[in-house]
């Protein structure tokens, strides 16, 4: 009997180590999943709490611009800063087509974007004559656009490489930066 007994108490000591192994077992799992979470939200706390200081201007931000209050709207965000100065973004075609050298382009489209800081005009030269100005735009206020280009200069009938550079004005309108976009221009004939 004192060999069942001692059978007996060895399989409770292995049952008991058993259990002792799955508890420590859970909370390993428990500590790997739980652990990375937990430090997560910590970083997200604290990189809210570095925002705080940030204040974010609802009306601007849920600005609704109509034609009848775009005047308004202007005015009401023209102070904020949605791009850092000397930023730009820009929304045009590269590709432009004029069925004839001294006709309108059929596609030619420069936008200077609402969130740009600055009004902007822009030049066209040839790559292979950068110094022989081809086309000169008008100043474009932030949230206008310009279509139906006309050269200055008119071009051979082909396709020329081109260099559009953008000059960044400031309320003077004098130039504050500029940065240079490759485009093509076709002349059908």
């Amino acid at each position: 009997m004192s060999d069942n007994y001692t059978i007996e108490r060895n399989n409770q000591k292995l049952n008991m180590i058993i259990e002792e192994k799955k508890e420590r077992k859970k909370y390993l799992v428990l500590g790997i999943i739980v652990i990375p979470l937990l430090l997560t939200i910590l970083g997200m706390l604290v990189y809210r709490l570095s925002l705080k200081g940030e204040n974010v201007n609802t009306a601007e931000a849920n600005l609704v611009v109509t034609p009848d209050n775009s005047d308004e709207a202007l005015n009401a965000v023209g102070n904020s800063r949605w791009m850092a100065d000397g930023s730009f973004e820009t929304s045009m075609t590269t590709n432009w087509h004029f069925s004839d050298a001294e006709e309108m382009s059929e596609d030619a489209y420069v936008q200077n974007v609402f969130n740009n800081t600055n009004d902007i005009r822009f030049e066209v030269a040839l790559t292979e004559e950068p110094e022989h100005t081809i086309y000169k735009s008008p100043v474009i206020p932030r949230g206008s656009y310009l279509e139906n280009i006309v050269l200055d200069e008119p071009l051979s009938a082909g396709k020329h490489d081109c260099i559009l550079t953008y000059y960044l004005l400031d309320n003077e309108k004098n130039v504050v930066s500029s940065l240079e976009v490759n485009i093509s221009i076709v002349v059908k004939k």
